[in-house]
């Protein structure tokens, strides 16, 4: 999956991962990597940014082969993706390691 948003030009919280190679091939030779969860129970004060995250994967399954559960998943939550995050179990967790 990540080739497929690196092809479409969108690297977004998975760019950490490959950071580190990234610095080398640009000649540093010192990288050090940490890592860190965040995690957000139904996330009011960044309710946009999950939104926004959700369009963009909503946006972009069309292209990628998904069993039809899965596409009208996606479809359903472009459309209304505040069902999801109106739901007070929402959690939203990101594993950010650069």
């Amino acid at each position: 999956m990540r080739q497929g948003f690196r092809y479409r030009g969108v690297l977004g919280t998975d760019c950490g991962s490959t950071l580190p190679a990234r610095l080398r091939q640009a000649g540093l030779e010192v990288v050090s990597r940490k890592g860190w969860l965040v995690v957000r129970w139904a996330p009011r004060f960044t309710r946009d940014y999950v939104r926004d995250l959700l369009a963009c994967f909503a946006s972009v399954a069309p292209g990628y082969a998904l069993p039809d559960a899965d596409r009208a998943y996606w479809r359903e939550l472009k459309q209304r993706p505040d069902r999801l995050l109106d739901d007070p179990d929402f959690c939203y967790r990101e594993f950010c390691r650069t």
